[in-house]
C-alpha cells in the first residue's frame, strides 16, 4: 500500500508489516534501494494500530486491532460473506 512522499506498507507472509520509503524523485520503475526500511512483528503492528485508536492503549483495542490484522471472525462474523 502506498500512501505519499514513497512511503509504502506491505504485510510480509508471516503477518509481520514492512514499511519502506522509495525515492519520490526516483524515475517511475527505478528499482533502487529503498532510502529507509523497517519490518515490523505482528503484534508490533497490532500495538501500533491500536495505539493510535481512540481507543489507545485499552486492552479492548489491541484485541480489536489483532482481530482486524489477522481477519479474525471476532470481528467479521463466518456467517457474513466477504466482500468481492
Amino acid at each position: 500500500m502506498h500512501i505519499k512522499n514513497g512511503w509504502n506498507f506491505g504485510r510480509l507472509p508471516d503477518g509481520g508489516v514492512r514499511i519502506h520509503q522509495n525515492d519520490p524523485n526516483a524515475p517511475e520503475g527505478s528499482d533502487s534501494a529503498p532510502l529507509m526500511e523497517i519490518w515490523v512483528s505482528d503484534s508490533e503492528w497490532q500495538s501500533i494500530i491500536a495505539g493510535m485508536s481512540a481507543y489507545e492503549e485499552a486492552a479492548e483495542a489491541f484485541a480489536m486491532a489483532e482481530a482486524f490484522h489477522n481477519a479474525s471472525s471476532k470481528l467479521y462474523p463466518a456467517s457474513r460473506h466477504l466482500p468481492g
